[in-house]
């Protein structure tokens, strides 16, 4: 891995008074001592992906503006500031996702192999070392035992960030589970961490998803498009409207864009639809690379606050893509997360 020892060599006069030398002293000491105040760093080491790159995200962040990093001869070195324990998302150019907890002055090994990136170690932390454990007991489960086993992993870990992440992943981001379990585990996590506001966000986010169902209102909530036009979401006048959340790291991204545009050609002739993109990415760049030279009307938006955006918290949002099909009067007729059957239900 990297050598990163750093050489301080400085120049003392005779006339050196103690103060200087004690101030040097207590600075050289300091160097030594590896990551100091809210530093973190993370050391990464991925078997058979010899360059490339990746990125990362504060997935508390309310702006989650994503770094790059070079991945060079299998290697990348990553370090920001952390005021307290924080969860990031690592991010690869095939839309997998890993987390890591940071916390103010760890150090950091990683190490994942290219062929199995779903199963990564992560050295450093008591949260760390926690997910290691989760992803070595899930590795052949299906989804429902591997839903049963986080709910076990939350009820022992109350206290850990990393149960806050297993809720979210398998319960607040998934449609098919449980309404009343999410209540009973999320009940329990505020009672343990009551100060953390990723819970009483989850909590907003629950809320939203039972209250939007088919025969729902259409929110009161004003957002601005990518191109700066206010568009009110209770006050669309087409026949039906389209809203699409979706992201570019998002597996088949490209294909739907493309099928959001046929379907936008499709309908332009009678005026009966209306297509709003809403994107969850978190650097518009990102997203504008998909859309560009974008002709055929549908509206775009991407606030760059992904999960905490409005939008999705207003619309409930679990999961991507979703969709939601609303009547000229802003009633629900529609909504899932199946493409295909997207298409359909705009027939």
């Amino acid at each position: 891995m990297h050598n990163r020892s750093i050489l301080i060599a400085p120049v003392l006069s005779l006339h050196s008074s103690p103060f200087t030398l004690y101030s040097l002293f207590f600075t050289l000491l300091l160097v030594s001592c590896g990551n100091d105040g809210n530093h973190f760093t993370i050391d990464g080491e991925i078997e058979g992906m010899e360059s490339g790159e990746l990125y990362i995200y504060n997935q508390e962040s309310s702006t989650a503006n994503i770094d790059t990093i070079p991945l060079r001869d299998g290697e990348f070195f990553y370090e920001s500031t952390v005021d307290e324990p924080t969860a990031y998302t690592l991010v690869f150019p095939n839309a997998v996702e890993q987390v890591i907890f940071a916390e103010a002055g760890l150090a950091m090994k990683y190490k994942a192999s290219a062929n199995d990136l779903k199963n990564y170690t992560v050295n450093g932390g008591s949260d760390n070392k926690l997910m290691n454990g989760f992803r070595k007991k899930v590795k052949k489960l299906n989804a429902a035992a591997t839903r049963k086993a986080a709910e076990e992993f939350i009820d022992k870990h109350l206290n850990s960030l990393a149960s806050i992440y297993l809720f979210d992943r398998y319960f607040l981001q998934d449609p098919s589970a449980d309404t009343a379990k999410m209540k009973k585990l999320l009940k329990k996590l505020k009672h343990a961490q009551p100060r953390n506001l990723l819970l009483f966000k989850a909590e907003g986010a629950l809320a939203a998803s039972e209250k939007f169902k088919l025969g729902a209102k259409a929110p009161k909530i004003k957002v601005a498009t990518l191109y700066g036009d206010s568009l009110d979401m209770a006050h669309l006048r087409r026949e039906r409207t389209l809203l699409v959340f979706w992201s570019s790291w998002m597996q088949g991204s490209w294909i739907m864009m493309q099928e959001l545009r046929a379907l936008q050609r499709e309908h332009s002739k009678n005026d009966s639809l209306s297509i709003v993109s809403v994107s969850l990415d978190t650097q518009q760049f990102k997203y504008t690379d998909l859309i560009e030279r974008d002709s055929t009307g549908i509206i775009h938006i991407c606030d760059c606050k992904a999960w905490r955006s409005p939008l999705v918290s207003a619309f409930g949002v679990r999961d991507l893509p979703s969709y939601v099909i609303l009547n000229k009067k802003g009633v629900v007729t529609h909504l899932g997360t199946d493409r295909e059957q997207m298409k359909q239900d705009c027939k």
